[in-house]
């Protein structure tokens, strides 16, 4: 069971869980009509540092296996049976909340899996900074790319984004999938250069 289940204005419900060794981990759900998100953690914990996201503060992080990405999942379909994945005009499920996922990248390739095999119609979206020697090619037909981008500057996606081993943006622009999704693109959008994130 969750920790803590907060409710926005909009419908979002966003749950924190503790895991079995102790770790705390996002999940959230965004209802939009007929269609429904689910964002899921594919760690605990973050390596990238990023200057805009609490989770890259904790000094800790661990990969998350399969078993507990799916786990997110059928915790809030079961906590939400008024939300049909085979109903609905669209079921996406972003890799996105905690957690770089291709330095997970088995073990969200699993999750998807077992997910795919349980339910029709799922659109799986990759959030990635782009972590360099990465491979793309299993990127197809359900399953696309959200860049974490955030700035059209090297320089300045490199201060807000301090993890060395990543691609840059020219690098990111040469990627390309046969996924039948578009790949997206993820900004921060701010209004000094510095920030402290609890502001």
């Amino acid at each position: 069971a969750p920790l803590k289940v907060s409710v926005s204005a909009d419908g979002t419900k966003k749950y924190l869980f503790r895991t079995s060794e102790g770790e705390y981990i996002e999940s959230a759900l965004i209802p939009d009509g007929e269609r429904m998100t689910l964002c899921v953690s594919s760690q605990a914990g973050c390596r990238m540092g990023c200057k805009f996201c609490a989770t890259g503060q904790l000094k800790k992080w661990r990969n998350l296996t399969a078993e507990e990405i799916v786990a997110q999942v059928e915790f809030i379909l079961n906590k939400n049976p008024d939300f049909n994945p085979e109903n609905s005009q669209e079921f996406k499920i972003n890799y996105t909340r905690m957690g770089e996922p291709f330095l997970n990248i088995e073990n969200v390739r699993k999750a998807i899996e077992i997910i795919d095999a349980k339910y029709n119609n799922v659109h799986h979206y990759i959030s990635t900074i782009g972590v360099a020697d990465s491979d793309f090619s299993w990127i197809k037909d359900n399953i696309t790319l959200q860049v974490s981008l955030h700035s059209l500057r090297d320089d300045k996606r490199n201060w807000l984004i301090p993890f060395k081993k990543k691609m840059t943006i020219e690098e990111l622009g040469q990627i390309r999938t046969e996924s039948n999704l578009k790949t997206t693109l993820n900004m921060t959008l701010v209004d000094e250069e510095d920030f402290e994130i609890d502001k």
